[in-house]
Formats: structure tokens, sequence, C-alpha cells
């Protein structure tokens, strides 16, 4: 099962506006794990993310598929996710 990273920061203003996208959006059907840059800086240079948001579909084994930087609106995060 692929899962989410969704890297942010608490100061940052589009991280809060994704986050707030990812909550209307409701069941996605794939689990989004959200990570603080500034608590997890080394899972952050880990996937080799340099501004947030950043957000990593990842495979079963932890590979990174796609990347997607900067924030999203409810369409694209549902294209992000389905990969479509």
């Amino acid at each position: 099962m692929e899962k989410v990273l969704k890297f942010y920061a608490t100061w940052c203003q589009p991280c809060k506006a994704l986050s707030k996208t990812i909550e209307e959006a409701g069941d996605l059907g794939i689990e989004i794990e959200s990570i603080d840059v500034d608590q997890e800086p080394e899972l952050a240079r880990r996937y080799n993310v340099r501004s947030v948001p950043t957000m990593i579909v990842l495979d079963e084994e932890g590979h990174a598929l796609r990347y997607q930087t900067g924030s999203m609106n409810l369409k694209q995060l549902k294209s992000f996710v389905d990969n479509s």
C-alpha cells in the first residue's frame, strides 16, 4: 500500500492551506503522514526536501514515486494522490 509523506513547517502559510485542503478532502484512500521539517530535519534531508510544503508518494518499500511541492487545490490533490 502506498502512502504519502507531507513535509511541512508550523510557520509556513502554504502548509496551513494544504492541511486545510487535505482536511476538506476527507478520505483519499491513502495514508498521509505529516512530518514537521523543523522536528525531523534528517528525514527531510533523506527525501531531499528543499521547500515546504512538499508531498511525496512512497511505494511499499519506502521509495519515492512522485513529488509535489507547494500548496494544491482539491482537484490537484486528488490528481496527485491518484496519479492521474
